[in-house]
């Protein structure tokens, strides 16, 4: 708003009505809401402070701050409200334009952003119409980045710099990625990660058959073989496994004859070892 002086200043609405005045005598300036005041040597009759003259009555009305209360005016939220003697106006700030009904006589009363880019995008001007692109430091998570980037821009975050904030093994190798992470076992490490969760669970490759202690298998009669994450135990030649269900675990050496067993019945065959 316009500061208010007692003084007859200028052009802003409250210049003198007409001269002559007395500064000692109120009646001189019969007009409501008028006192007069001397400006350039020359007294005359101008509005009081808080008032200002309507240039088409000449009448001095009382200024409100319409401005200061966002309900005594319908500029919009992206609109800078500037008071003036009579009223006030609306003007959209920058970056955003005026599609208000009536632009000219009334305008800033409805503001649109120029682009729909993220606060942390550039927008990028094209022939026709315009794209926007995440700014570095951050990743486009935007609904549809091919068609539509940079509409939603998150802070790059490494989830690999800090234990806490990633749940790969201790025996895994922690990557970055541009939308999270990836863990992945180490060298000489199985992954037994449950829920397809990779690199979360890492146990280490053991030689099961290269200590008899981690191992079942008949120690002289079978061949310990290791697989990647257990061991298969199988009866050598000549050797008969006693327990099927368990291969590997007792073995004994075929005889001239032996006892077949089938689900049905018990009978005698005879071999001969050659």
């Amino acid at each position: 708003m316009l500061p208010f002086s007692r003084r007859p200043p200028d052009a802003a609405g409250t210049t003198a009505a007409h001269i002559n005045c007395s500064l000692d005598d109120p009646s001189t300036c019969p007009a409501l809401n008028e006192v007069c005041a001397k400006t350039r040597n020359v007294l005359g009759c101008v509005c009081d402070v808080g008032f200002s003259r309507n240039p088409a009555t000449g009448v001095c009305l009382k200024m409100e701050d319409e401005c200061g209360d966002e309900t005594l005016n319908d500029c919009d939220p992206n609109a800078i409200c500037m008071d003036n003697p009579l009223s006030y106006e609306c003007l959209c700030r920058e970056g955003y334009l005026d599609m208000s009904a009536q632009p000219h006589t009334t305008p800033g009363r409805h503001c649109m952003p120029l682009h729909d880019c993220d606060s942390n995008a550039d927008c990028i001007d094209l022939p026709k119409g315009y794209t926007c692109s995440c700014k570095a430091g951050f990743s486009d998570v935007s609904r549809n980045p091919n068609k539509q980037p940079g509409r939603k821009c998150t802070q790059e975050k490494n989830e690999c710099s800090r234990k806490e904030d990633n749940d790969c093994s201790p025996f895994a190798t922690c990557t970055d990625l541009t939308n999270g992470y990836r863990c992945r076992c180490n060298e000489g490490f199985i992954d037994v990660s449950p829920n397809n969760r990779t690199g979360t669970v890492c146990r280490q490759i053991v030689n099961e058959c290269l200590n008899s202690s981690l191992n079942d298998c008949d120690p002289q009669n079978s061949d310990c073989t290791d697989t990647l994450d257990s061991y298969i135990c199988r009866c050598k030649s000549q050797f008969l496994d006693q327990d099927p269900s368990k291969p590997g675990r007792k073995c004994v050496q075929y005889s001239s004859s032996f006892l077949l067993e089938t689900g049905c019945h018990r009978h005698r065959e005879k071999f001969s070892i050659v």
